[in-house]
């Protein structure tokens, strides 16, 4: 159970639009607020606001019969994924691949469908997951060319398609297709004037990717059940303790310190240092006029009155009353 931020009423209506920017149904709405807000109502607010949304009236379809044909259940991702294609939308088609047991969704839109850019896609999602087992896909000509099958059985991939005129048996692509299509319709009616499908895509993958899915092990997000990480997000900003994990890694730093024996050092505004830039460059003389982060500091040069920025490891103290850079070849540092 995740703690939420109890949004005041001032803050419902922006933060109501945020919950639906990846135009989710009612169910999946609910459960992306259930991981980062409340407050009381907002079920029914999530319901008026999703009936409402007229890019969604627009969009919505009948119910999708459900698939005849049934797979045995993944068990981790990368087992088997499922290829189909979208479109043609706006000039394009859209190559879409869903892992079977994560859910993780990839698409590229492309000019051209052809097996060499199928191939191309597929070799780059290979790149971003690893290799799956088996793909699965339809008839379509871009899967069954030689180049496309060369290329599955060079890298070790079992590829199975779906009978003639029977494509329900890759559902779970078509599913996704469908799922997809309607997004891009949504975001096209929302910005008919700057639409441009590749944002548009993005944004569909990241909102998918990062909403709680009832198909995904524990139903949990796509991205959780295949990185086995969450991805951050907008509305994590919302949620203080999630800034507090990307903190520095105190363990590690700890164990850095030791084996070093570095010791902390700090400076303040106005006091008198000496820097170097390099290690075997001469110390110069400086001022530190700002701190711009846990170990840097803009300083102002004693002799040419330039600002420069520096670590705390290129820096140490010195007394006001030292001579300028000019004469520090007559002093010993220490």
């Amino acid at each position: 159970m995740h703690d939420r931020v109890y949004i005041p009423e001032l803050l419902r209506s922006p933060i109501l639009a945020q919950l639906h920017v990846g135009h989710n149904g009612m169910c999946r709405t609910k459960a992306l607020a259930r991981r980062h807000c409340y407050w009381p109502g907002i079920n029914a607010d999530i319901e008026k606001m999703i009936a409402g949304c007229y890019e969604c009236i627009q969009a919505s379809t009948a119910p999708i019969k459900a698939t005849l044909s049934s797979w045995s259940v993944s068990t981790a991702p990368g087992q088997r994924i499922h290829l189909d294609f979208a479109g043609p939308m706006h000039g394009y088609m859209v190559l879409i691949a869903v892992d079977s047991c994560s859910k993780w969704i990839d698409a590229l839109p492309m000019k051209h469908a052809t097996a060499h850019e199928t191939t191309k896609f597929l070799l780059r999602y290979i790149a971003d997951n690893g290799t799956p087992h088996l793909v699965v896909s339809d008839n379509g000509s871009q899967f069954t060319s030689a180049e496309f099958q060369s290329f599955c059985k060079a890298n070790g991939i079992k590829h199975m398609t779906s009978p003639v005129y029977f494509p329900q048996s890759n559902g779970q692509a078509e599913k996704m297709v469908n799922v997809y299509k309607r997004f891009i319709k949504k975001k096209a009616l929302q910005n008919p004037d700057c639409f441009d499908i590749d944002i548009a895509t993005s944004q569909f993958l990241l909102s998918y990717r990062t909403t709680p899915n009832t198909a995904t092990p524990g139903h949990c997000t796509p991205a959780k059940a295949h990185l086995n990480r969450e991805l951050r997000t907008i509305l994590d900003q919302i949620r203080p303790e999630i800034a507090a994990q990307f903190n520095e890694n105190t363990k590690q730093n700890d164990a850095f310190d030791r084996h070093h024996g570095a010791k902390a050092r700090c400076f303040s505004v106005k006091d008198t240092v000496f820097y170097r830039l390099k290690k075997n460059s001469s110390w110069k003389a400086a001022t530190v006029i700002a701190r711009v982060g846990s170990r840097l500091y803009c300083l102002m040069d004693a002799e040419t009155k330039k600002e420069i920025r520096v670590h705390a490891n290129q820096m140490k103290h010195r007394i006001a009353a030292t001579p300028t850079n000019n004469t520090l070849r007559f002093l010993k540092i220490s």
